[in-house]
């Protein structure tokens, strides 16, 4: 039998800490698992090492943008276009066999994807399909509803992260292959010392994860700036890491008291095998996200990553989403205020014994719904057929 091959499009850099670059990242560990052979087109700019995609090849396109957000709209529309532009020839000289299916990360490269559907006459998959026209504001919602319909009918198969993306194609396109593919997680290495929350640590640790291109992170950020102002006052013996990119982006809070007395620690951008290693000393994922930062997608990454890695995760009401079979006080703590938010992490840096259960029936929950080779059948079953 002929082995089956993708061609994956995605207009972040990959491998990243970015969230769709983790999803793609999963994506590729499972096919070429599978011997499914992948080629990735992405944006050139460097990426962080991962000995897990030793199997994948690249083919980095240069336009000298950035996509990963946060930038002007326009800078974004005109980046995005470009990166387009220079990854069409590329598609066009890999294009490859019969047989070959094309995939495009997101709505935004459905340009692509119907060049790809009417010129090369290849299978098109639109992964991480998120409705524009609902949640985002940027434009005239009519747009939005335009460039949504567009993405649909340049697909033969949309996987969606989303539920009410996937609601939504399953009434108003009833013969649209459409699976629901939610975000994942590859299980942590569960290692044989004690986490720190089961040993009696001094000063425990809660990291934040996230690139300091995105608007919500941004906010996560100043609300991070925010609790660790309350916790000063209540003497909280709590530090926190806030892990991502680029600094520039926050030079400005190396101003204030807590992060000058070392109470917030910026670290900036790191590797695989930092984040593991951090994730290894550090006893609570933080998840700052309140109504000003509504979640529009189907899963935070983040949150999937604390929670498989044992972390006691506090979470405002927009930081879990739509994580199957979790509640709050089982599997996460969650605190619907700012104040509240910092008095839970009081209780939790104190008596770090009390929430042994939650880390724990947190990490089981996510392990046994969302690991990749799970949530990936029917990607898998779209790519190498039955």
């Amino acid at each position: 039998m002929k082995a089956k091959s993708l061609i994956l499009v995605s207009y972040v850099a990959v491998p990243s800490l970015h969230g769709l670059s983790q999803r793609v990242t999963g994506i590729l560990e499972v096919l070429t698992s599978k011997n499914i052979h992948c080629m990735v087109v992405c944006p050139n700019a460097t990426p962080i090492p991962s000995d897990s995609l030793h199997q994948t090849r690249f083919r980095r396109v240069g336009f000298g943008g950035d996509l990963s957000g946060g930038q002007n709209i326009l800078f974004r529309a005109l980046s995005l276009l470009t990166f387009m532009i220079r990854a069409t020839p590329v598609l066009f000289f890999l294009r490859g066999q019969k047989g070959t299916t094309f995939q495009f990360e997101q709505v935004f490269l459905f340009p692509l994807a119907i060049l790809t559907k009417v010129l090369l006459r290849q299978k098109v998959i639109v992964d991480d399909f998120n409705l524009l026209h609902p949640d985002y504001h940027f434009m005239p919602r009519f747009i939005l509803k335009t460039l949504d319909w567009l993405a649909i009918l340049s697909s033969d198969v949309i996987a969606t992260a989303s539920p009410l993306s996937m609601k939504y194609i399953s009434t108003n396109f009833p013969n649209k292959r459409v699976h629901y593919v939610p975000n994942g997680i590859t299980p942590a290495e569960d290692t044989d010392s004690n986490h720190p929350a089961d040993t009696e640590q001094v000063h425990p640790i809660a990291v934040f994860v996230g690139g300091l291109v995105f608007h919500q992170n941004l906010a996560a950020v100043t609300n991070i700036m925010r609790l660790a102002d309350i916790l000063s006052k209540l003497q909280t013996p709590l530090s926190i890491e806030i892990v991502g990119g680029p600094l520039s982006r926050v030079e400005y809070l190396r101003r204030l008291n807590v992060v000058r007395n070392g109470s917030v620690r910026l670290r900036g951008p790191i590797n695989r095998e930092e984040l593991e290693s951090t994730y290894r000393r550090t006893t609570i994922g933080l998840l700052p996200f309140f109504s000003d930062t509504p979640l529009v997608g189907g899963q935070r990454t983040k949150a999937l990553e604390y929670l498989n890695h044992g972390l006691l995760v506090v979470s405002g009401p927009e930081g879990i989403g739509e994580l199957s079979g979790l509640k709050p006080s089982v599997h996460y703590l969650l605190s619907d205020s700012l104040h509240s938010f910092a008095y839970t992490l009081d209780i939790a840096a104190r008596h770090p014994e009390r929430f042994s259960g939650v880390r724990s029936e947190g990490k089981k929950a996510v392990r046994h719904v969302y690991a990749w080779d799970n949530v990936l059948q029917p990607l898998i079953h779209e790519i190498a057929g039955p």
